[in-house]
């Protein structure tokens, strides 16, 4: 289990990384990276392609994944 300061780091990190995929995507569209209250009212259609994670596989995660296989 993650400690608090832990998972309050990986959300900080997350939503960092969030924020600069989202400038980037706007813009490449040629709209600000910055996103004003008249966009967020407006429900401005953002997409974001995130990077695939990878999740280092241990004697635990493997089980986990065979168990479910067989059930």
């Amino acid at each position: 289990m993650l400690s608090f300061d832990k998972l309050y780091d990986l959300v900080i990190d997350a939503v960092q990384t969030f924020s600069k995929a989202v400038d980037i995507e706007r813009k490449a569209r040629g709209e600000p990276g910055e996103i004003s209250k008249l966009d967020v009212n407006a429900r401005e259609t953002i997409k974001v392609i995130l990077p695939a994670i990878e999740i280092p596989k241990t004697d635990e995660t493997q089980n986990g994944i065979e168990n479910e296989s067989t059930n």
